[in-house]
């Protein structure tokens, strides 16, 4: 939706380019907004797309036209594999739960950072720093903190898992750390020989730390690098599998930025730029890049130190379920 001097503008810019087949559309015609989701589904091609709903109306005919194509477009065979890595927290364990049981009988290959045989899962937060600064005298203040978010963390992962493995008997976890490419290279290895090969990814690991500039001392790379070079890695190594299905998890932030968000924001932007890329890895895979918006309650936009902020800009957080269902 632009005016008629940007349209103008855009027109000129395509034919300079010969590039004949666009199209100039109104989408707050119904007519005109599901005329555009056909094409793009016919194309199969998602990253440069995208549909914004104003009214109830147009929103539910546009999600029913993509719910009625999902099952034609992207479906899983009993004897397919599909690989989810960050499956046992935040969105991607609502969006994981949501997949299997749709299709429990597929085989459900979930990649993780967390150790999911930790104990002491009965272990008061005092009780735990105390036992850790008797393990590990002169730590400080903080690392007493971390170590105690790792454990929960785990401990979630584990209960996550449980309830996975109770609607299917098809799901197989390996902890590994996508930062670390020797490991994430032996685990796929391991991961071919148990299972051969994988047909389906959702890539939802991710790291967000917000801080703001005032207080930031360096440039955060645990949350850019684990979704530009280490992701990028990742994709070569996995070269050789037969994947039909590719959908990035990415976020909002990187098209429109977030307060104390910058390298979160900067990594999400480079996703969009990332599937181009991989349709050249993956020249018969679907590719989707999925620009989350924040979720109520699970997710990274729930976190104390975030929720509240975008709640007091006018942000509207969707709920699990719902953002499971899309």
């Amino acid at each position: 939706v632009c005016s008629s001097d940007l349209i103008k503008i855009c027109i000129k810019v395509l034919q300079e380019k010969n590039c004949e087949n666009f199209y100039q559309i109104d989408i707050s015609r119904d007519e005109d907004a599901i005329w555009c989701l056909e094409k793009i589904f016919e194309e199969q091609r998602f990253s440069a797309h995208d549909v914004m709903c104003f009214n109830k109306q147009l929103y539910t005919k546009v999600y029913s036209f993509v719910d009625n194509k999902f099952h034609n477009f992207f479906s899983i065979g009993e004897d397919e594999k599909i690989l989810f890595t960050g499956g046992l927290s935040g969105i991607g364990f609502e969006c994981l739960k949501k997949i299997v049981t749709a299709f429990p009988k597929a085989r459900f290959i979930i990649f993780g950072r967390s150790d999911v045989n930790k104990k002491n899962e009965n272990l008061i937060q005092s009780e735990f720093i105390k036992r850790v600064s008797t393990e590990k005298p002169g730590l400080k203040p903080k690392e007493y903190q971390h170590q105690w978010e790792v454990l929960q963390r785990c401990l979630t992962a584990k209960r996550n898992l449980d309830s996975l493995q109770k609607i299917s008997n098809n799901i197989f976890y390996y902890n590994v750390d996508l930062a670390n490419t020797q490991q994430t290279e032996a685990v796929l290895k391991q991961v071919s020989l148990e299972h051969g090969p994988v047909h389906h990814l959702v890539h939802s690991a991710g790291i967000e730390k917000s801080k703001l500039f005032k207080d930031s001392t360096d440039f955060n790379h645990d949350v850019f690098d684990i979704k530009t070079i280490h992701t990028v890695k990742f994709f070569e190594l996995l070269k050789s599998q037969e994947l039909k299905n590719i959908v990035l998890f990415g976020s909002v932030a990187g098209e429109f930025g977030n307060e104390g968000q910058s390298e979160y924001s900067a990594a999400n932007g480079f996703y969009s730029y990332l599937v181009d890329y991989l349709r050249q890895l993956f020249k018969s895979a679907s590719i989707k890049n999925v620009q989350w918006p924040g979720w109520d309650d699970v997710g990274m936009a729930a976190k104390p130190a975030v929720k509240p902020a975008l709640l007091q800009k006018g942000y509207k957080l969707i709920s699990p379920a719902v953002g499971a269902e899309i």
